[in-house]
């Protein structure tokens, strides 16, 4: 399905919006109809940690693959099925004590999904412009409580 890219300027230090985006309950905040996340390994949440979520028709599971703090997190999906490899990679970039929030959500879809690639694509992109900005927003108002 492709690759999906895009980068905000966040009026606030790269500490602030690295505890907001590692917090897992934040992604229902920033992406509408996204599933309750929760970290379902044990120990701090890191590099391996686990999480899942479920919404209506689906349950969805990830590993951090890369957890380099204040700087880059990825998460890997392993379910569902069809998305397995499919990763979310966030990397912060310190800019006249702002920071520059770069999302890239690179997509792997297995089987018969390969096929609907396609109709998904616009929404995939949209999801990420939407979620970035909501992240900016939510921080610059200092509503994350």
């Amino acid at each position: 399905m492709g690759r999906f890219q895009a980068s905000v300027l966040i009026d606030c230090p790269a500490e602030t919006v690295w505890k907001f985006i590692v917090d897992p309950t934040n992604l229902t905040r920033t992406t509408p109809g996204a599933p309750q996340l929760r970290q379902t390994s044990t120990g701090p949440f890191g590099q391996g940690a686990t999480l899942s979520g479920k919404d209506r028709m689906l349950t969805l599971v990830a590993r951090v693959t890369v957890f380099n703090p204040n700087r880059r997190l990825v998460a890997e999906f392993l379910d569902p099925g069809f998305m397995r490899g499919t990763t979310d990679d966030y990397i912060l970039e310190t800019l006249d004590g702002k920071t520059r929030l770069t999302e890239t959500w690179n997509t792997k879809l297995n089987g018969i999904s390969k096929l609907l690639g396609p109709f998904f694509a616009p929404r995939t992109k949209r999801d990420v412009t939407t979620r970035l900005d909501n992240v900016k927003r939510t921080l610059e108002s200092g509503t994350t409580g």
